[in-house]
């Protein structure tokens, strides 16, 4: 496995913080419904490119355990879930 070299890390950086950590609304309500088509329920969610975690209000009902990695933690990730 290689990672980013030091400037290319940054852009990577640079990128992420251009979102500020949000997604639609529509991708969160998406991922939702179908978990609740597939009626997925378990113990931890890992929820990749999480941003500020807003994905976590949608799916605490079916999982235990948030877990949220991003390159950047950012202002507003739930105090009561994960960041890696």
């Amino acid at each position: 496995m290689s990672f980013p070299a030091p400037a290319e890390q940054l852009r990577v950086e640079e990128r992420a913080r251009q979102s500020l950590g949000h997604s639609n609304t529509a991708i969160y309500e998406m991922v939702e419904r179908a978990l609740g088509q597939q009626q997925i329920n378990g113990d931890t969610i890992l929820d990749v490119g999480c941003g500020v975690g807003n994905l976590k209000q949608y799916v605490s009902k079916r999982f235990k355990r948030y877990i949220g990695v991003d390159v950047v933690c950012y202002v507003g990730f739930p105090s009561d879930a994960e960041f890696h």
